[in-house]
């Protein structure tokens, strides 16, 4: 996430609004929250995944073309993954494919790794529940035999996900209690109402996950502190398995037994 542009931008935007006496456009703010990742066209997303067309799927929801890829493991569970918001999802291909005991569904958002639309929480939110029924219809699994992976912004989709479907896992990697919480801890409140459009409450929605939940947070997150996976955890109202690696927003995949612990994260309950 680049969460501290965010509020560089807030801040700066503020100072114009009151320098020119006028209100301006807050579209560049959702170009912050969604900064995409410079590589989002089809072409290029193409060729990051060239070794694992055979996976690709394309799925349309209200006219929106929406690109990824299902790996199909059958008996295995569904894993679905959420990236961040600067995660073109060719970039898990990789870790999905050596994953043996999970199928994986990897669908970039509204935007991103040439995926149709403008992304926005309610989209989002709304593409991601329309997914999961879907590949739970034609894969024949229920709710319960998928884990829900979410990083750093896609923690607060997957939460969002976790709330609506009794899910059999929830495993979040750097999450926040609230977009609206971490950029409030940056940046006068003022300039957090006026400029901020989607909030990803997550804290709200927690209370109504029933699954087991995970958190893997960041000790040195300068970009999300930990206090927020901290107040996250606290607001499902009972505990959640915790792990945290010596490292910051972005080091969690090279940091040793990290993927033993994502690995245990992602074994559903018996």
């Amino acid at each position: 996430m680049k969460t501290r542009r965010l509020i560089q931008w807030m801040a700066s935007a503020g100072a114009a609004l009151f320098l020119s006496g006028g209100m301006a456009s807050c579209s560049s703010v959702d170009g912050l929250v969604y900064p995409g990742t410079g590589s989002d066209s089809v072409e290029a997303t193409d060729a990051k995944a060239k070794k694992y067309r055979k996976y690709a799927k394309e799925v349309t929801v209200d006219g929106v073309k929406l690109r990824g890829w299902m790996i199909e493991r059958r008996g295995k569970p569904l894993l679905v993954f959420y990236g961040g918001n600067a995660m073109n999802l060719a970039t898990v291909l990789p870790t999905a494919d050596r994953d043996k005991q999970h199928a994986t569904l990897l669908m970039n958002y509204r935007g991103y790794g040439g995926s149709e639309g403008k992304p926005s929480e309610k989209a989002l939110v709304q593409d991601a529940v329309y997914l999961l029924d879907k590949v739970c219809r034609e894969t024949g699994r229920k709710p319960g035999d998928v884990v829900l992976v979410g990083q750093s912004l896609g923690s607060g989709v997957a939460v969002q996900v976790a709330a609506q479907r009794p899910v059999g896992k929830l495993v979040l990697l750097v999450p926040f209690d609230s977009l609206e919480a971490v950029a409030r801890g940056m940046a006068p409140g003022f300039l957090v109402d006026w400029a901020l459009n989607d909030t990803y409450r997550s804290d709200k929605f927690a209370p109504k996950v029933q699954c087991p939940v995970t958190i893997i947070a960041a000790t040195h997150d300068a970009v999300v502190p930990i206090d927020h996976a901290r107040k996250l955890a606290a607001s499902f109202g009972r505990p959640v398995q915790w792990f945290e690696f010596p490292c910051g927003h972005n080091g969690l995949w090279k940091q040793s037994g990290f993927r033993a612990a994502y690995g245990k994260a992602c074994t559903l309950p018996k």
